[in-house]
C-alpha cells in the first residue's frame, strides 16, 4: 500500500472577546434651579424648580434623586409642589440625615443633609420640563450650594422599563443667594463624557474619554471619585478599569459633575501546550490517528480552528483546546 507522510498543520486559535457598550449621546439633563434675592430673609420659603430634559426616544420607568444641602442654612420641606402628572402616581419624597454617603464637596459630614425623591412605574414615560418644585425654609442668609449627590452610587439615577440605568445623564447643581451677601449664583455648564471607542479593552489598550467643550471651561477628571493629578484637559486617556467622571467649571465656584463612565480592562488571554513537546509538530500518516494535541487557555470564551486536514477536528471546552482525529487526505496544511 502506498503511504505518504505529511507534517501536521499549525492551527490558529482565535479568542472571542465581548465588547462593552459603545458611547451614547447625551440622554437626560437634570437641573436644580438657582435662587437669588437681595430681599430674602430668615424664615422665608425658597422654591427651587427641579427640571429634566430627555432626548428624543428616551423614556424612564424609575427615578432616584438625592440633593445635598447645608442644614445650618436651610430647613428642607419633604413635600413637593407642582409635581409633574407623568410621575405623580407612586412618587415619594423626604428629607433627612442619611448614612453611608460618599463625601460630596463642599458639605461636611456634620451639617450635610439630603432631600430624596423616588418614583417607579411599569409603563415608561418621557419627562421634559418641570418635574417638581423643591422647597426650603431659610435658617441663615448668604450663599449656599444645592448639589446633586452623584458621589454616592445609586443616589441619582434614571432607569428604563428593564431596570437598566440610563447612561449619559448630566446633573446640574444650583446655588442659593439669600440676602445681599456674596456674588450672584452661577449658571453651571453641562458636564458630559463621550468615549471615543469601546470602554472595554484588553490589557495594554486604552480609551479616550472626551468631555464637552466650550469657551472658558476648565476640567478636572476623577477616577472612582478621586481627582486624577494633572488630568485637567478636556480629554483623558483611560488605561485601567475604573469609574471615571469629570468636573466641568466655568468659574472657580461654578461647576457641574458628569455621570460616571466605567471602563473594563480584560487581562490578555494565554495559550500553552499541555501535551508533550513535539505533539504540535507531528509527522503523520494518512488513515492513522494523530497523537492528541491539547492546549490550555485562560481568559478565552471560545476558539476557532482552521487549516486542519479532513478527518482532524478541534474542540474547546473549559479553557482547553483539543485536536484529535485521523487524517484522510495527504498534503501540506497550515
Amino acid at each position: 500500500m502506498l503511504r505518504k507522510t505529511y507534517f501536521s498543520s499549525i492551527f490558529f486559535l482565535f479568542v472571542s472577546l465581548l465588547l462593552a457598550r459603545t458611547a451614547l449621546a447625551q440622554n437626560v439633563t437634570a437641573t436644580i434651579g438657582n435662587y437669588n434675592s437681595a430681599n430674602c430673609a430668615v424664615g422665608d420659603t425658597i422654591v427651587l424648580p427641579i427640571t429634566a430634559t430627555m432626548a428624543s426616544g428616551i423614556t424612564t420607568s424609575a427615578i432616584s434623586l438625592a440633593i445635598d444641602y447645608d442644614t445650618t442654612k436651610l430647613q428642607c420641606i419633604s413635600s413637593v409642589t407642582s409635581l409633574n402628572a407623568a410621575i405623580s402616581a407612586g412618587f415619594l419624597s423626604n428629607c433627612g440625615n442619611f448614612s453611608n454617603l460618599t463625601a460630596n464637596s463642599p458639605y461636611s459630614s456634620t451639617t450635610r443633609r439630603q432631600f430624596r425623591a423616588a418614583w417607579f412605574a411599569l409603563n415608561p414615560v418621557a419627562v421634559n420640563g418641570l418635574m417638581f418644585n423643591l422647597r426650603f425654609r431659610v435658617l441663615a442668609t448668604g450663599n449656599t450650594a444645592i448639589n446633586w449627590d452623584i458621589a454616592t452610587p445609586g443616589n441619582c439615577e434614571f432607569a428604563d422599563e428593564f431596570a437598566d440605568v440610563i447612561p449619559n445623564v448630566s446633573f446640574v447643581n444650583s446655588t442659593i443667594t439669600c440676602g445681599s451677601s456674596g456674588p450672584p449664583p452661577c449658571t453651571p455648564p453641562s458636564a458630559t463624557i463621550t468615549a471615543a471607542s469601546s470602554t472595554s479593552f484588553c490589557q495594554g489598550g486604552s480609551v479616550v474619554l472626551n468631555a464637552n467643550t466650550g469657551t472658558g471651561l476648565t476640567y478636572q477628571w476623577r477616577e472612582n471619585g478621586n481627582n486624577i493629578i494633572g488630568a485637567t484637559n478636556s480629554s483623558f486617556t483611560a488605561t485601567t478599569s475604573g469609574a471615571y467622571s469629570v468636573v466641568v467649571s466655568n468659574s472657580p465656584t461654578c461647576s457641574a459633575i458628569s455621570t460616571v463612565t466605567s471602563t473594563t480592562v480584560t487581562p490578555n488571554n494565554t495559550i500553552s501546550l499541555n501535551t508533550g513537546v513535539g505533539t504540535n509538530t507531528q509527522t503523520l500518516t494518512v488513515n492513522t490517528p494523530i497523537s492528541t494535541i491539547s492546549y490550555s487557555t485562560s481568559g478565552a470564551t471560545g476558539a476557532t480552528f482552521a487549516g486542519l486536514p479532513n478527518g482532524v477536528n478541534g474542540t474547546w471546552a473549559s479553557n482547553t483546546a483539543t485536536i484529535t482525529g485521523t487524517p484522510t487526505v495527504t498534503g501540506t496544511f497550515n
